[in-house]
């Protein structure tokens, strides 16, 4: 069937296009385009400063929080309008089709991993390992950062009306997208954890007219993101020819005590960290192909990985500096598209997170140092603790914490683990990234960008005088077990050695110190695994006799909370009142009256430091009856349960 004669012109257009710009260039700015089009229909039709809002931001007024939302998505159609303007006018440079100066392609190691049945079955063997460290962790309670995520931003809240009654409020989805509180809203773990929450827990029995949770169904996510970080650097490392490497480096991410614990949490961790992996898989395949497929998934596995937690914001800067200088060296057409790719995500990234940017900075500004997250020589050597071995310094003390520490494990094997934290450890690695990097600039590009970006994070944070959660660098995990891993890969030391056993040491070397890690490390591994970070549905259980504490007799009782994350109960007892000074608990108990009176003390010894008049008035006055205590893996997190005396005396 011949087509219209106006068809004829737009197909000749088309084609034009093609032999200009290629199919993919074509595409990309078709899509440009229709963006442009889009933000300006945008732009002209609505606008979010309405008379209301207007009126409310020159009286200082608190807008509503849809406001808040409105005005950040219209911020964020004006930065996508200037990047699509941006790549349209720039199209002529990065669309040119001709050949430049090729990247200088380094040949790739000889697989000598050569049985793939032989590395699916170890592969699989460290998949299992993980999923079974990790399956108890998803019916744990929450703790804090996850419950007020859970609670502003995935599911909802109970609040209690007029009468003294509770009901639910849900949160929409314009929360889950654009809503944050300090931060604390790992936009796309949260988008996953409200689909799969939602879906679960549909036919769950309500409370009355109350809707009940179910913790593991926010936790599938990162769950499966975590297993899938093991198969994802294993493949990787498989792919560039290291596959000993892989099997290696996936089996210390299994057993790592620290990473044990964010690969299940309901939040962005897991996932950043399985997108970082991606992200420079992708890139690898982008500089040897320079196609526009490879890219486009770079930009993609960046800007979810952003979306998982914007604090690797960092890594991303210093990722794209470094792939800016190779490229303007060696490879002018990668350099053209991965501008695209870069100015592709950024627009993304931005138009998601505009409306909850202003939280998060004025969080980071607003974080105390006095918390004990100033930058220091303890803090360094905390967080190479974590890193190397997966536990903290500080000795933790069995009778209110399950965790244990470096100072614990020395004190067991004092030789041993000095030797492995101070020598070994350090020196294998910092070798291996030195060897590894000139060996291959991919590779190069791979540390360069993880141990720069923990480098910048930790330099402006000192020089800002801030504070610095050692989490935030957790993506340094990956590079460390890589690290590690290649010191077992035997064509790294041993290229042109042709007697077996002789290539066979640095395998076993590096296997030897994984096993002698992991033994030495299970303690902690089993605290992580089996008990609560933070119990707070246990502690709400001894209380009230119920978690969540729903029925109409709660009435009665008043509970209290004072101490580290005091105002993170309400998941649990949303009762409860949060105290932080004397005159506030004279004033709930004045107004108790003779009702009886539980306190939540999370973080005891933490409580006594740093608000002793608060720790005096309740454990040291008499009037109140210490109950039970309830570790957490960490003494911060554990709950020492106290109940005022009927009689005091």
């Amino acid at each position: 069937m011949p087509l219209p004669d106006w068809c004829q012109p737009v197909l000749s257009l088309v084609q034009r296009g093609r032999n200009r710009f290629g199919t993919p260039g074509l595409v990309l700015l078709l899509a440009l385009v229709s963006i442009v089009t889009v933000c300006l229909v945008e732009i002209v039709s609505s606008t979010p400063w309405t008379e209301k809002v207007r009126t409310a931001i020159e009286n200082g007024d608190k807008l509503s929080v849809r406001d808040r939302i409105a005005i950040g998505l219209r911020y964020g159609v004006y930065s996508t309008l200037a990047c699509s303007i941006l790549l349209l006018v720039t199209a002529p440079w990065w669309s040119k089709r001709r050949e430049g100066h090729r990247w200088n392609k380094e040949p790739m190691p000889n697989r000598n991993w050569k049985t793939t049945t032989l590395f699916t079955v170890l592969l699989a063997g460290a998949v299992l390992c993980a999923a079974w460290f990790r399956v108890p962790m998803l019916t744990q309670s929450f703790w804090n950062d996850e419950e007020l995520a859970f609670r502003k931003c995935t599911w909802g809240e109970y609040r209690i009306d007029e009468n003294g009654d509770l009901v639910f409020r849900k949160v929409p989805w314009s929360y889950a997208f654009f809503y944050n509180i300090t931060g604390n809203n790992h936009i796309a773990q949260t988008v996953l954890s409200k689909a799969v929450h939602d879906e679960a827990t549909e036919e769950l029995e309500a409370v009355g007219d109350l809707p009940v949770f179910n913790e593991a169904a926010t936790r599938i996510g990162p769950f499966v993101m975590g297993l899938l970080t093991l198969v994802a650097v294993a493949l990787w490392l498989w792919s560039l020819g290291f596959g000993t490497a892989g099997i290696l480096s996936a089996w210390v991410l299994a057993l790592h005590p620290w990473l044990l614990r964010y690969s299940v949490e309901a939040r962005g961790y897991a996932g950043m960290l399985l997108f970082v992996i991606l992200a420079f898989w992708a890139l690898g395949n982008a500089l040897r192909t320079r196609s526009w497929g490879w890219w486009m998934a770079f930009a993609a596995c960046q800007c979810l990985y952003l979306l998982h937690f914007a604090g690797a914001a960092y890594l991303a800067a210093v990722m794209n500096a470094i792939l800016f200088w190779s490229l303007l060296r060696h490879d002018k057409i990668g350099l053209r598209r991965w501008f695209v790719a870069s100015v592709a995500s950024f627009m993304v990234f931005f138009q998601i997170m505009a409306p909850s940017l202003v939280v998060i900075f004025n969080y980071w500004d607003q974080v105390a140092p006095s918390d004990g997250l100033r930058i220091s020589g303890a803090w360094l050597k905390d967080l190479w603790s974590h890193l190397s071995l997966g536990v903290p310094v500080a000795k933790g003390d069995p009778d209110l914490a399950w965790g244990i520490g470096l100072e614990n494990l020395i004190g067991d094997h004092p030789v041993a683990v000095t030797l492995l934290w101070v020598v070994i450890l350090p020196v294998l690695m910092i070798a291996e990234v030195i060897l590894a990097s000139l060996r291959m600039r991919y590779l190069a590009i791979f540390f360069g960008s993880l141990i720069g970006a923990a480098a910048l994070a930790i330099v402006y944070t000192f020089w800002k005088g801030g504070a610095l959660h050692e989490w935030y660098l957790l993506y340094l995990v990956p590079a460390v077990s890589i690290a590690l891993a290649l010191v077992g890969e035997p064509d790294m030391f041993l290229k042109n050695v042709r007697r077996p056993w002789i290539k066979f040491l640095p395998t076993a070397l590096c296997v030897a110190i994984i096993a002698l890690t992991a033994i030495l490390t299970a303690p902690q591994r089993e605290a992580v695994q089996l008990h609560d970070r933070h119990p707070m549905r246990q502690a709400v259980q001894f209380v009230r006799g119920e978690s969540p504490a729903l029925s109409p007799r709660q009435k009665n009782l008043v509970s209290i909370s004072v101490g580290a994350g005091s105002d993170k109960l309400k998941t649990y007892d949303p009762r409860v009142q949060q105290c932080r000074s004397v005159a506030e608990l004279e004033d709930i108990l004045a107004e108790a009256g003779d009702r009886p009176v539980a306190v939540y003390c999370c973080g005891p010894r933490n409580l006594r430091l740093f608000n002793p008049d608060l720790w005096a008035a309740i454990a040291e006055s008499g009037r109140f009856e210490p109950g039970r205590l309830l570790k957490g893996v960490e003494e911060f997190w554990s709950f020492q349960i106290f109940t005022l005396r009927t009689h005091p005396d």
